[in-house]
């Protein structure tokens, strides 16, 4: 096999924009994007922030700052 030769990496080219077209099809698929939004769905919620998870919406008397 020469690598020298245009037709080998045209060939090599073409093979691998075939192959690229069809990863992203799968990848962007009707399915796919069902099957992504299914999984976000029913995932478990984590949170990670140092704050009360639950803000509650409680009025308070406002101390003067004098």
């Amino acid at each position: 096999m020469n690598f020298e030769n245009p037709i080998v990496w045209i060939a090599a080219g073409i093979s691998a924009l075939l192959i690229g077209v069809v990863v992203l099809k799968q990848f962007f698929s009707e399915e796919a994007r069902i099957e992504r939004r299914r999984r976000k769905s029913n995932a478990r919620v984590v949170s990670n922030a140092r704050r009360p998870a639950v803000k509650l919406s409680v009025k308070t008397k406002r101390k003067n700052k004098e």
